[in-house]
């Protein structure tokens, strides 16, 4: 029962990114008022979404291969000859901490979530930087 509880617990915090970025998206819209000027990002959410999903393997591959290089990276601070000596120590075991909780861990199930919250995020990006050159073309043009 409490393993249940456990596991209905790790998914709900592991969407929260996911279902924060969706709310947050509904910041980037225009006012009610000129949002026919987005026009075009109903098309521009499928090209992306087809891309999306053309690369989605290299990008699961990608964050697998971030995740196993953090401990990595974390261990060779302490190798950085301007960090004081009693760090060393916390950097070893801090990459060595890390290293047992992403052994310790389903990294292909996290990894999908990790991958949502990144395609949102870039989507998001573009999303706002379409929308700001679509409102000043439209202004340009008097529109």
């Amino acid at each position: 029962m409490i393993e249940h509880i456990v596991t209905i617990l790790k998914l709900i915090v592991a969407a929260l990114p996911f279902i924060v970025l969706c709310l947050g998206s509904r910041k980037i819209n225009l006012q009610k008022i000129e949002r026919s000027k987005q026009f075009p990002m109903p098309a521009v959410a499928l090209v992306y979404n087809i891309i999306i999903v053309c690369l989605l393997h290299r990008i699961n591959e990608w964050l697998l291969g971030l995740f196993a290089h953090i401990p990595v990276w974390i261990a060779r601070l302490a190798d950085v000859s301007w960090i004081p000596n009693v760090l060393d120590n916390a950097f070893l075991k801090a990459a060595e901490w890390i290293q047992k909780l992403f052994t310790s861990l389903n990294l292909n199930l996290w990894v999908f979530f990790a991958a949502n919250a990144l395609i949102i995020l870039v989507y998001l990006f573009l999303k706002r930087i379409i929308i700001k050159d679509i409102n000043f073309l439209l202004f340009v043009l008097n529109y």
